[in-house]
């Protein structure tokens, strides 16, 4: 962290200035900042464009994959994932092999997901399950 504030926000309380320390891992970071993965939990990862979110969760993914005997699938549904080069890179980046899951439409997501149960699913993008709402409810 080297001198840097941290802006933490878990469960809608944000702490600034705090230090978690050095982590070894996701796992641990999230630990440390009170937040319990766990089997069954549904993990949100949001923020501005270009800040990390798709390599913290293939790697996040990966890690507790690794942990409970289980494989990555990643449902995405950005453009980029049709460039085999960026899947290349987030795989060497991450160490984190998903199978790739290419869906454009959102309404299809849920029904993926229940079909992916056996993995830890990484959903990529949030904008997609957004619209899938607002479908639902109009």
């Amino acid at each position: 962290m080297s001198g840097e504030e941290l802006e933490v926000k878990v469960a809608g309380k944000a702490t600034q200035g705090e230090s978690v320390g050095e982590a070894t891992s996701m796992m641990e970071l999230l630990k440390r900042i009170n937040v319990d993965v766990k089997p069954g939990v549904t993990l949100l990862v949001y923020g501005e464009p270009m800040v990390g979110k798709t390599w913290f969760s293939w790697r996040l993914a990966g890690e507790f994959a690794r942990a409970h005997g289980k494989q990555v699938a990643v449902v995405a549904t950005e453009p980029v994932y049709e460039n085999r080069d960026f899947i290349d890179v987030m795989a060497r980046a991450t160490g984190t092999k998903p199978m790739i899951v290419i869906e454009k439409i959102a309404t299809k997501i849920p029904f993926l997901i229940q079909r992916l149960k056996d993995y830890v699913i990484v959903v990529d993008s949030l904008g997609s399950i957004a619209d899938w709402i607002t479908q639902m409810l109009y």
